[in-house]
């Protein structure tokens, strides 16, 4: 299920098969919830080079973007929420005409989050503590759709005006997501959540973002009414009690009747993870795409942009050089790209919102037809799809995807839409309370 507006039916995402590396596994005998901010456990499947089993804290770290959007956290320091969008960063690659820094989410770069991101999938066979099923394949696709309790908390969501969308589908279940912008691209809401084969979900993670102060911790409110009132209304008081105390408590992590939940406020936004007793998670595969980011920037570097010495951010310019672009790409060691960041800004006094828009387009297409892999063409077409104007976010062809548009140049002019960024990504590692 591809991402969509509260209206209408949502068009199918593809489903398809990945055989390259990361998108084939097995399913592995059952081991527990990680604990807070607990490394995840790397499985014999681990695809690629790097550490197997790195931990993904809760709340993620300040990333060092720029003033405004910090895209999704780095690492935080242990808790079990998802790190969602980073704090605002001490700036970014991203600069107008005279200097001023353009927000853009570089602080994805550094979350390195494939690094505990296991190949293989996870099943625990039957609720009732039993033993789990012998290993057998299990191919994950990417999309698909949810069913049961998973559907009935979907089409709620996008009745608030959320977009959903399903990252991927194993026999064992799924794993989708629901997001919404709000504040010209300064404030976020997402409901990240897993669901077994007959589609009752057994964790989620719902996370709010603003760059407002106290708008996170508002906006949180009628989505988390949302999510109680499907998942686990038995505990609906229980948790929004906990989120109320937040302002003076900042983390607590308390059992109810469904589950486990842990609630916790932070610089990075305000977030509530939970996972149903008995269950266990659905371990997120890793994709990469096709080159390496050392190749890419080899690419890059040929078509006039300049490139750091690590191959990793390359930067170049348009409008005379008013207007600037930038191309981040993150990897495990010499594998493939896991993280990538697109984007062009021109905050300059007569700037064009048209002109930084075709730009955007135009880098975009050139970098993921560059870079290549499995669902990239995808990525490419819901990005040219969705330039109008607003943030969005969807997973599409297995990937997390990010576009937010920012608004305001360094002259003042709030209205003109001056910068946009594609992030693509691994997402981050799933991580819920431990049981």
């Amino acid at each position: 299920m591809s991402s969509h507006g509260p209206t209408g039916q949502p068009p199918q995402q593809p489903q398809q098969p990945y055989p390259q590396t990361g998108w084939q596994g097995q399913q592995q005998q059952p081991s527990p919830w990680p604990a807070q901010g607990a490394p995840a456990q790397g499985g014999p499947g681990y695809s690629g080079p790097g550490p197997s089993g790195q931990g993904y804290g809760g709340s993620g770290a300040p990333g060092p973007g720029g003033p405004g959007y910090g895209g999704p956290g780095a690492p935080g320091q242990g808790g079990p929420g998802y790190g969602g969008p980073g704090a605002p960063g001490r700036g970014g690659p991203f600069r107008g005409a005279r200097g001023v820094g353009v927000w853009f989410g570089v602080g994805l770069v550094l979350i390195l989050i494939v690094g505990g991101v296991a190949v293989w999938l996870t099943q625990r066979g039957g609720d009732d503590g039993g033993s789990a099923a012998a290993p057998a394949p299990n191919v994950a696709q990417a999309g698909g759709e949810t069913t049961g309790q998973a559907k009935e908390l979907t089409d709620a969501l996008i009745g608030k005006g959320l977009e959903c969308s399903v990252r991927f589908t194993i026999a064992a279940g799924g794993n989708a997501g629901c997001f919404s912008w709000a504040d010209k691209g300064t404030t976020s809401a997402e409901v990240l959540f897993q669901y077994d084969s007959g589609g009752t979900v057994i964790g989620l993670n719902l996370k709010t973002f603003s760059q407002k102060e106290g708008v996170a911790f508002v906006t949180l409110a009628p989505v988390l009414r949302t999510v109680s009132e499907v998942v686990f209304g038995a505990d609906q008081d229980k948790v929004a009690r906990a989120v109320a105390e937040l302002p003076t408590t900042d983390d607590a992590t308390f059992d109810g009747a469904w589950g486990k939940y842990h609630v916790r406020e932070g610089a990075s936004g305000t977030t509530v993870s939970a996972a149903k007793s008995g269950k266990y998670p659905l371990t997120v595969p890793r994709i990469e795409m096709a080159s390496s980011p050392a190749k890419l920037a080899d690419a890059l570097t040929a078509k006039g942009f300049t490139c750091d010495a690590a191959r990793e951010d390359c930067s170049g310019s348009f409008r005379d050089g008013k207007g600037r672009t930038s191309v981040l790409s993150a990897g495990l060691g010499s594998g493939g790209i896991s993280t990538l960041i697109i984007g062009a800004a021109d905050t300059s006094r007569d700037a064009d919102a048209e002109t930084t828009k075709e730009t955007f387009a135009e880098l975009v297409g050139n970098t993921l037809g560059t870079a290549g892999g499995n669902g990239l063409s995808d990525v490419q077409k819901w990005s040219a799809d969705h330039l109008d104007g607003q943030s969005h976010s969807a997973y599409v062809g297995g990937w997390r995807v990010d576009l937010v548009v920012k608004y305001g140049t360094a002259y003042g002019d709030a209205e003109l839409a001056s910068s946009f960024g594609l992030t693509v990504s691994t997402d981050s590692l799933w991580t819920v309370p431990g049981q």
